[in-house]
């Protein structure tokens, strides 16, 4: 007794039907003249295939996608590396126009050593503290601030008042010296605000 050697064709049509479910697998095997535990067993290659060639056409989409954005970026950096930032400014439009001069201010305050006219104290968020000083979390918990209590304790001078008189107030009362390059600081590391007047 021999076995029947069925084609890919003929085993994807009853894997098909069997799929489709509209038949019990053992009407599917009589229609096609199998025996059911043949007609369960492409059932299962065919969806474990599908699943092959879903996962094989992503990956191979997703390197081909890659390659075609490397060829872009290079593309587009070979198209602007000749152009000035003025050119490249006028191109993008208004929008990046409004961007870069709000990137241009936020660059050069942070590089600015101008010890604002008034500050307040941020929200601060202790997370611990030794003895003369306390870890602080201002703008990220990931990044705590190490503040020395002494300083911690004094913040509340800085009202809203002239930041000179704050420091004023501080020095008569506590004893403490605090350099205007430390007002920045803080105002740097979020742990005070410049409310200063501003000047349009």
């Amino acid at each position: 007794m021999t076995r029947r050697q069925h084609s890919a064709q003929f085993k994807a049509k009853v894997a098909v039907e069997a799929i489709r479910g509209l038949k019990p697998v053992n009407e599917v095997a009589s229609k096609f003249g199998v025996h059911p535990v043949q007609v369960s067993h492409w059932k299962r290659q065919a969806l474990d295939g599908v699943t092959e060639i879903f996962c094989q056409r992503r990956g191979e989409n997703g390197k081909n996608q890659a390659q075609r954005q490397a060829e872009l970026y290079q593309q587009s950096a070979e198209h602007v590396a000749s152009l000035s930032w003025n050119e490249i400014v006028a191109i993008g439009g208004v929008e990046l126009a409004v961007r870069l001069s709000l990137a241009r201010n936020a660059h050069a305050e942070l590089l600015s050593e101008t010890v604002p006219t008034r500050v307040r104290p941020r929200e601060l968020r202790v997370l611990y503290g030794s003895a003369d000083s306390a870890r602080v979390a201002t703008y990220s918990n990931v990044d705590p601030l190490n503040v020395p209590k002494k300083l911690l304790n004094v913040l509340h001078y800085f009202d809203g008042r002239s930041t000179d008189e704050a420091i004023e107030l501080i020095r008569r009362e506590h004893g403490l010296r605090i350099a205007p390059a430390v007002v920045r600081k803080l105002v740097d590391f979020d742990i005070m605000a410049d409310v200063s007047p501003r000047q349009e």
